[in-house]
């Protein structure tokens, strides 16, 4: 019978395979690598080995292998006229030490060999499909790692001859290498003001983020304890992406931040920037002439605890009419509190809010006082604020009826009144209402509107 020895190529770290004469598979030490000392089939077969590439293939990511991960191997040998294919692989590290785990995944077609540090064909694993081979197999990573690993495999495409003449030998080898460390390279845009939402895409080298949920903040680590911002949203899109989502707080510290992803760090990744200050609110947005109110003015990127000099109002269709705060107080950053005293001749309509060089058009309205008058008993009485937000004051002189129906004339509210009361309508929806004030033998309709 005609034996199959196997010659074999080398790498770093190398799987070898041998193609061997021998139908039921090589002795073993026939791959060619370096820790078989370059032996391969051609001890028992005449001629030179022929190196080729391509023929060992592998799942080990580009970027490299995962100490402790499995593999699958996969041999591929072809050759015109091929009667019996037979092989040995194996894998080693740069000294010629074998390493990592061969494992038999075809049984019918495979078997371990030399100390099951290589794997062989079978007596019924060296026929090939017209001038191709096909066997498979898986490689377990060593843990630890070492930097390159080459599989080395020596191939026999046998001529069926009976003897060791005319068979033709070759060799191929694969290099990889262990994955590095895993690091963070970039954020991008690495950067963001004060009270921004903004999506990132967050770069990895050496990550394997896809079926993982990471955990992604930003923290500013100067302050004690660290300033931390978690992304509200976070996406894998591969191993080495993610699309994530900040929020960036209105009174985040400015200046660089590190990046986190689960336990990796990238220093001083992204830099949060002072957005540009503006006036947001002011509230209550509405009064009566001759009201005084307490309003609360809130802003944005604003440093209000820096110093404030004026906070006025001025009537929006003639800027050199102004209500100046009689008094007002710095709360923090973002926030004033400030009284007003609304004059009775004050001009009615939209008036722009101003804190030193800050303005918010028409961020208020004054509005004339609505009176309800009971022709029968000669009284007054005041509804105020109308429009409002839902809480009105109403002001008689003795004892009325009052009853709230919204627009589709269902009654909402009723109740009597003596000389003033609060009727607090927060819970209805914006709109139109009609407010029915009415005596023992008088009533008196006025609309009354809810905004928010």
């Amino acid at each position: 019978m005609k034996k199959l020895l196997l010659p074999i190529i080398l790498i770093s770290i190398p799987f070898v395979i041998i193609l061997m004469a021998n139908s039921s598979g090589s002795p073993g030490g026939k791959t060619g690598s370096p820790g078989d000392a370059g032996s391969s089939c051609t001890q028992c077969h005449s001629g030179t080995p022929n190196q080729v590439d391509g023929w060992i293939t592998t799942t080990i990511p580009q970027e490299g292998y995962n100490p402790g991960q499995t593999y699958d191997v996969t041999l591929i040998g072809t050759h015109t006229g091929v009667v019996k294919f037979g092989f040995e692989l194996t894998a080693e590290d740069a000294a010629g030490n074998k390493v990592g785990t061969l494992t038999i995944t075809d049984p019918l077609q495979t078997q371990l060999t030399n100390g099951q540090s290589a794997i062989t064909h079978t007596s019924d694993g060296n026929n090939p499909v017209g001038d191709m081979k096909v066997w498979s197999m898986s490689w377990t990573a060593p843990d630890p790692g070492v930097d390159d690993v080459a599989f080395y495999a020596s191939f026999n495409a046998a001529n069926g001859n009976g003897s060791t003449s005319g068979d033709v030998i070759y060799l191929s080898n694969l290099q990889v290498q262990q994955m590095g460390d895993p690091v963070l390279v970039s954020i991008e845009p690495d950067s963001a003001v004060q009270a921004e939402q903004v999506t990132c895409a967050v770069i990895g080298e050496h990550t394997v983020w896809e079926g993982t949920s990471p955990v992604v903040n930003l923290v500013y680590s100067a302050a004690t304890p660290p300033e931390v911002i978690s992304a509200s949203d976070v996406t894998v899109i591969n191993n080495g992406e993610l699309e994530v989502v900040f929020i960036i707080h209105d009174n985040a510290t400015l200046g660089l931040w590190d990046l986190e992803v689960d336990e990796l760090v990238l220093p001083e990744a992204f830099t949060v920037l002072q957005g540009e200050a503006s006036l947001l609110s002011i509230l209550p947005d509405s009064a009566y002439q001759g009201d005084t109110i307490s309003a609360k003015i809130k802003g944005q990127n604003t440093h209000f605890t820096n110093g404030v000099d004026e906070v006025y109002l001025s009537f929006h269709d003639n800027p050199a009419e102004i209500i100046e705060s009689s008094f007002f107080n710095v709360i923090n950053d973002l926030t004033i509190q400030g009284n007003f005293i609304l004059p009775e001749d004050a001009s009615p309509g939209p008036y722009d809010l101003h804190v030193d060089d800050l303005m918010l058009e028409n961020a208020f309205r004054l509005y004339v006082p609505t009176g309800i008058y009971d022709i029968a008993s000669g009284k007054e009485v005041l509804v105020y604020p109308n429009p409002g937000n839902g809480l009105f004051t109403i002001t008689a002189e003795g004892k009325f009826k009052c009853t709230i129906f919204n627009s589709g004339g269902q009654k909402i509210l009723s109740r009597q009144i003596t000389d003033q009361e609060k009727i607090d309508m927060g819970n209805q929806p914006a709109g139109l209402y009609i407010i029915k004030i009415s005596d023992e033998k008088h009533d008196y309709f006025q609309k009354l509107i809810i905004r928010r």
